[in-house]
């Protein structure tokens, strides 16, 4: 009989006679490794088709992993039916706001060839319990339990600043700033811009302290990296105007792209934009925050004939904030806006309208 770990063979005849056959069936995990599934009985007693097997069903998209988490995968290479990646918070994080404990997540590859774990959790701090945290592109705030400051007067409570203090409501404490006040210390790199601010029991007064505190220490996280569309998907007949991203996680800048008057100043409303392929086109990008230390670069602008960014085909007429574009002129760039125009076209074919994003 015809051998098998991870599969099961039917044969055409209980004898296995000569021209007989046999089918190979694999079991939950496994599939064919060859284009066949059969062998047959020779006349030299021998079966054809050696290489007839099953092998593991493989899993080749990892989980991400979140920021403040490590990964520790079973097996070297690649991961098959079965075997499993380990995901590990970083020292002083978990993965529960509830559970201090709660710091690690098992993603196992299963038999449709995917994981069981679509998505790792966050890594939090302990200390999130019974804390709110927002970020807008403008200021940032948290809500905390009082009992998690050991229940201390907001008025010996202070930011890094030694002056922003916070509202009482009896039971919480709320502090509210702007990006750039209260003495928030900022750190830039190429994803994520983070700011960072400590609550304390000393003003910019102070030379001794008595407010026993635990160390509290507040992050904001803003994507780096966005898409804008002009119009937020409105048409040039064919475009146009203004759009306002917020990405789920820690927050995101809030960023515009404009079609505007030739002067950059005035935004044009009128959708869809009816233009003919002799006009130029007049964009203005602009970031707005309080944070004045950004700087907004275009990283990649392109052009479609339907609303979505992914939709193709696709002409793009910037990379790297350099123009592809023969027609295209960069007209000013700040550090929170970006002016630049090109000549209107059309994409072959039967397409009405063009998008353009960034």
């Amino acid at each position: 009989a015809l051998q098998t770990n991870n599969g099961r063979w039917n044969y055409s005849a209980e004898d296995r006679q000569y021209n007989s056959w046999a089918i190979l069936s694999c079991g939950v995990g496994y599939n064919l490794a060859t284009i066949r599934n059969w062998r047959q009985c020779k006349e030299n007693g021998k079966w054809s088709n050696t290489d007839v097997r099953c092998q593991a069903v493989q899993c080749t998209t990892h989980p991400a992993t979140p920021e403040y988490a490590r990964k520790n995968q079973q097996h070297q290479g690649v991961t098959t039916y079965g075997q499993y990646i380990t995901y590990s918070c970083d020292s002083g994080y978990t993965f529960s706001l509830s559970d201090k404990n709660d710091r690690t997540r098992v993603a196992v590859c299963t038999e449709r060839g995917s994981f069981n774990l679509t998505q790792v959790p966050n890594c939090f701090l302990p200390s999130a319990v019974n804390v709110t945290v927002n970020c807008t592109s403008n200021s940032m705030s948290f809500r905390v339990l009082r009992s998690l400051l050991n229940n201390a007067p907001a008025s010996q409570l202070y930011l890094n600043d030694g002056m922003c203090q916070p509202r009482d409501d009896g039971r919480y404490l709320e502090f509210s700033w702007g990006l750039s006040e209260c003495g928030n210390l900022v750190n830039y790199t190429t994803n994520k811009t983070t700011y960072t601010n400590t609550v304390s029991g000393t003003s910019s007064k102070s030379v001794i302290n008595r407010v026993d505190l635990p160390k509290f220490t507040v992050l904001c996280l803003l994507e780096n990296k966005q898409r804008v569309s002009a119009a937020g998907g409105e048409a040039i007949q064919p475009l146009t105007s203004n759009a306002d991203f917020t990405q789920a996680g820690f927050g995101s800048y809030s960023v515009s792209m404009l079609v505007t008057d030739s002067s950059f100043n005035s935004e044009v409303t009128n959708f869809p934009l009816a233009v003919s392929l002799t006009d130029r086109l007049h964009f203005r990008l602009v970031v707005q925050s309080t944070d004045t230390q950004l700087d907004l670069f275009a990283v990649h602008c392109w052009a479609t004939p339907l609303p979505s960014p992914t939709s193709t085909p696709q002409y793009s007429f910037m990379t790297e904030d350099c123009p592809t574009d023969p027609t295209m002129i960069i007209n000013s760039s700040s550090t929170d806006s970006i002016h630049f125009s090109l000549q209107a076209f059309e994409f072959v074919g039967q397409y009405q309208f063009v998008y353009t994003h960034c």
